[in-house]
C-alpha cells in the first residue's frame, strides 16, 4: 500500500511505460496494511491466540503479472512488459553491488534483492488465522493498487501525467 518503497519502484517503472518480469512464473502473498492491523488486533485480543504464530495472507496468492496488471490499471497507463532472463537480472544485481560499493549510495537492485526477486514465490499459508480467529482480508488487489497509486500521486511520489487512470 501507500508509502511502500519497493511497490513504488514498480509503479514508477509502469509510469514510465514498462514493467519487468523474469522468465519464471512468480507467486506472491498479499495483505493490505489495514487488513494486517486488523489481524494483529485479533491475534492480540481475541481467541486462543496466546503464543500462537500466524501468517497473515489473503485467501490466494497472486501471480506477479496480476500485480503488474492491477498497478497499470490503477495508473491508467499502457505498458510494455520486459521479460528478462534470470542471468541478466543477476548481472544487474552485480552491477548494483559494484555501484553501491564505489558510490557508497544504496541502489534498489543489489545482488541480494535480485536473488530475492528471482525466487519463484513469496507465499504464506494464512489458513490458521482464518480458521482460528476468523480473519478475512477485506481489500482486493485492485482496490489497494488504486488507493496506493492515488496516494503516490497526492504525495508527489509520482508525476501527475497519468490523470487518465481508471477507478
Amino acid at each position: 500500500g501507500p508509502r511502500e518503497t519497493r511497490v513504488f519502484k514498480a509503479f514508477q517503472m509502469l509510469e514510465n511505460g514498462f514493467a519487468l518480469a523474469s522468465g519464471k512464473t512468480k507467486y506472491i502473498s498479499f495483505c493490505y496494511i489495514h487488513d494486517l492491523i486488523e489481524a494483529l488486533l485479533l491475534a492480540a485480543f481475541e481467541g486462543p491466540s496466546n503464543g500462537r504464530i500466524y501468517n497473515v495472507a489473503g485467501e490466494r496468492p497472486y501471480e506477479w503479472l496480476e500485480f503488474i496488471k492491477e498497478m497499470a490499471k490503477a495508473l491508467g497507463r499502457p505498458y510494455r512488459l520486459l521479460r528478462l532472463p534470470d542471468f541478466l537480472f543477476l548481472l544487474w544485481g552485480i552491477g548494483g553491488e559494484i555501484y553501491t560499493r564505489i558510490s557508497r549510495r544504496p541502489t534498489l537492485f543489489t545482488w541480494q534483492k535480485i536473488k530475492d526477486f528471482l525466487q519463484s514465490s513469496w507465499v504464506m499459508d494464512g489458513r490458521r488465522i482464518r480458521d482460528e480467529l476468523g480473519w478475512r482480508e477485506k481489500e482486493t488487489l485492485a482496490s489497494v493498487m488504486l488507493k496506493t497509486a492515488e496516494w503516490y500521486l497526492r504525495s508527489g511520489w509520482l508525476r501527475s501525467s497519468w490523470q487518465g487512470r481508471q477507478g
